[in-house]
């Protein structure tokens, strides 16, 4: 996949009320997910379930782990798609009645 062996650079900002709050997390290295800002590189909380479902408990550790299943599951579930709309279209060529005559 696109981010498979990749090493990507993340800045974490852990304000005064950390642990009670999340951190921010920004992506420095570019990278093209639905969770994180195209132009800033900021990880939007709500879209990752840590940050929005932040507990006290929780550490900068899962967060990553978090953000790693993110997109592991994002990219399965894009290319499960993908592979999907590629069956379709080559099964609706077949099954186009050619004309003979």
């Amino acid at each position: 996949t696109v981010h498979e062996n990749r090493i990507y650079s993340l800045k974490f900002h852990c304000g005064d009320q950390y642990p009670d709050m999340p951190p921010t997390v920004s992506f420095l290295s570019r990278v093209n997910l639905p969770c994180v800002h195209p132009t800033n590189g900021r990880v939007d909380p709500s879209k990752l379930t840590c940050l929005s479902n932040w507990r006290r408990s929780f550490g900068l550790e899962t967060v990553l782990t978090d953000l790693r299943r993110y997109v592991v599951l994002f990219v399965y579930h894009f290319y499960f798609f993908y592979f999907y709309f590629c069956l379709v279209m080559y099964l609706s060529r077949c099954m186009v009645p050619r004309n003979t005559g």
